[in-house]
């Protein structure tokens, strides 16, 4: 008898697959590509985003500056009325170019800013508007000058320029309660009827608008006082 022996088992092929390398290296490259394409959206829409972000800054920032620069054209303006030129009541009778004063209501447009501060820098003496409006309404002679700018030139390169108008259609001063937009302040109301303190006669108001230019930028600013 043979002696006993393991019973014959084939050989197992260890073998790769010719073509199962190539498949794995094919789909790698296509799950590569497929991260590349998302990687670069997103740093597409980051850089979109970080772009939109700087713009908003920048309209803010230009926003903030245009309203700083229109306090300080407020100021100026208001500050006229201490000074020489509107400092007594005579002189609110008459037009002072010298602190860019008229006695009467100027012609506005629909948005109720004073044609005068939208002419151009040669019509700004108050003669003629170029649609052919007359910028003055009972003032005779220039209103305004451009030498009364505040230009900066150094931080903000703007340039401030300002009206004030007495909100009136006649410089006659006795006829202030008929002919002006008045003020009702220190005046009372009491008993039956109306009762108008001996130091509360109605006072005009003077409209004070002022325009900011920054650059291609304008902006406008008003406010009035009495």
């Amino acid at each position: 008898m043979k002696p006993n022996s393991a019973p014959f088992l084939p050989a197992l092929s260890t073998r790769t697959p010719r073509f199962a390398g190539r498949k794995e290296r094919g789909i790698i490259v296509i799950v590569t590509l497929i991260c590349l394409v998302v990687l670069l959206l997103s740093s597409i829409a980051l850089v979109r985003s970080f772009t939109n972000s700087n713009i908003v800054a920048g309209s803010v920032a230009i926003k903030r500056d245009m309203v700083n620069e229109a306090q300080r054209g407020l100021s100026a303006a208001v500050n006229q009325f201490s000074s020489v030129y509107l400092s007594s009541a005579g002189n609110l009778l008459t037009a002072e170019p010298n602190a860019n004063y008229s006695p009467c209501m100027l012609p506005s447009d629909a948005y109720g800013i004073p044609i005068i501060l939208e002419d151009t820098d040669a019509n700004f003496t108050g003669t003629a508007d170029l649609d052919g409006l007359q910028d003055i309404n009972c003032a005779s002679g220039a209103v305004a000058m451009t030498s009364n700018d505040i230009v900066d030139n150094q931080v903000s390169q703007s340039t401030i320029r300002y009206v004030i108008d007495r909100l009136c259609t006649t410089t006659n001063p006795n006829n202030v309660a008929s002919g002006c937009v008045t003020t009702t302040l220190g005046q009372v109301t009491a008993g039956t009827q109306w009762i108008q303190r001996t130091s509360g006669s109605a006072q005009p108001v003077y409209r004070v608008t002022v325009r900011v230019k920054i650059g291609n930028l304008t902006s406008y600013a008003q406010t009035t006082v009495s």
